[in-house]
């Protein structure tokens, strides 16, 4: 589903435990990354920051993420901010 490259950054957060400011980076390249794969077949920045953002909460359930000191509410609303970010 995801390329090799977004789940190796995906692990990687797993691997360490979840820190916002540790796993910032890595959650911003992981944006990066899924922005390079679908910008061809998805031209629109709207849907492009849809499809980023869906990505996180995927990754989010699959890899286990969580954040200390901070509800789901809070992570989603970090992973819409680094996806406002990062595409643009």
């Amino acid at each position: 589903m995801f390329s090799p490259r977004i789940h190796d950054l995906a692990e990687k957060i797993q691997l360490n435990g979840f820190r916002w400011v540790e796993d910032g980076p890595t959650l911003r390249e992981i944006v990066r990354e899924v922005d390079r794969e679908v910008k061809l077949r998805a031209p629109l920045l709207a849907t492009r920051r849809e499809l980023a953002y869906q990505i996180l909460d995927i990754l989010d359930t699959l890899y286990g993420w969580d954040a200390p000191r901070m509800d789901e509410t809070q992570e989603r609303a970090f992973y819409k901010a680094i996806v406002g970010w990062e595409i643009k």
